[in-house]
């Protein structure tokens, strides 16, 4: 497809970008996790030197004896063992927080199209549609149909034909709900599609998408 529409230099300079932001983040990473984890290191150290000089201090002053001096120290290292297991697993923290950012943007996400309170749920769909007077544009002041009215009866087959652009896709896509057509009505089995339940509506309709091949 990048071939088909000449796209080469624009795909090799969108995918530079990315690989050049990819690569940033790793040596942010890196770098933090390179002064935290010698920066944790240093304090225990410094930690277990503090304990050995003043308890060697108590220990020749009769204040303290040896197996408690050890304990203290066997304290220290166990006191730091979580902090340095800590910076082992902060590249995994900052994915799962990344995971976690991109997972609440999407739940929070609000739909688009929504269905009122009370939606109607019929038991059986016949296929009746028909649109009535429709118009609809997915940029403001630039419609792609114009006040397209038609009627398909149930079990009728119907064959949309013209050029690419001319709202072939469009029709399909405001058939399915995926957008609100701008004004006019479009109706199955007599019913307005923004009163349909919109599982109930998805539930009988099939799209077949038309692959594109290229071949050498």
């Amino acid at each position: 497809m990048i071939q088909a529409f000449g796209r080469e230099n624009d795909r090799r300079l969108r995918y530079k970008e990315i690989n050049q932001a990819h690569f940033l983040a790793n040596m942010r990473h890196l770098i933090l996790f390179g002064l935290f984890r010698p920066a944790v290191e240093i304090i225990s150290s410094t930690g277990i030197a503090l304990v050995l000089v003043y308890g060697g201090i108590a220990v020749t002053g009769g204040s303290l004896t040896l197996g408690e001096l050890v304990a203290f120290i066997g304290y220290v290292r166990q006191m730091f063992t979580p902090i340095a297991d800590l910076t082992e697993k902060y590249n995994i923290m900052q994915s799962a927080m990344a995971s976690a950012d991109r997972i609440f943007a999407l739940l929070d996400r609000k739909p688009e199209i929504s269905q009122t309170p009370a939606p109607v749920t019929p038991e059986r769909i016949e296929g009746r549609v028909e649109f009535k007077d429709v118009s609809f544009s997915y940029v403001d002041g630039k419609p792609v149909l114009r006040n397209i009215s038609f009627t398909v009866d149930a079990g009728k087959c119907v064959a949309i034909v013209g050029p690419t652009g001319a709202g072939k896709t469009s029709i399909i896509n405001l058939l399915c709900r995926f957008y609100e057509p701008d004004s006019g009505s479009i109706r199955i089995d007599g019913v307005d599609l923004r009163d349909l339940s919109i599982s109930a509506l998805r539930e009988n309709i099939a799209i077949v998408l038309q692959d594109s091949f290229i071949f050498s």
